[in-house]
């Protein structure tokens, strides 16, 4: 889902916040690069902490995917560029 909504979020800074593709380049590359570390480290600590629970792992990304909601939510409504970027970023 995450890769399939990236375009729309640059068009969307694009538009709504008067960002130039260079600068959003560089916002955009250095939250996926944070992005992809905490991926890593969330599947790590969902394998240490139910590994053979399969009901908890899916409750434990369930509630991970639910914990990004406000974050879309203030991304789309903030007025600012910065804290639109920061929001994404936390999500």
């Amino acid at each position: 889902m995450g890769y399939g909504l990236a375009p729309w979020y640059a068009a969307f800074l694009i538009r709504s916040h008067g960002m130039h593709t260079s600068e959003l380049g560089v916002w955009m590359g250095s939250s996926s690069g944070l992005l992809a570390r905490s991926v890593f480290y969330s599947q790590l600590c969902n394998d240490t902490l139910v590994c053979r629970d399969e009901r908890g792992q899916m409750r434990v990304s369930a509630l991970m995917i639910a914990s990004l909601v406000p974050c879309y939510v203030l991304f789309l409504l903030v007025p600012g560029r910065v804290s639109a970027l920061i929001s994404l970023s936390r999500s």
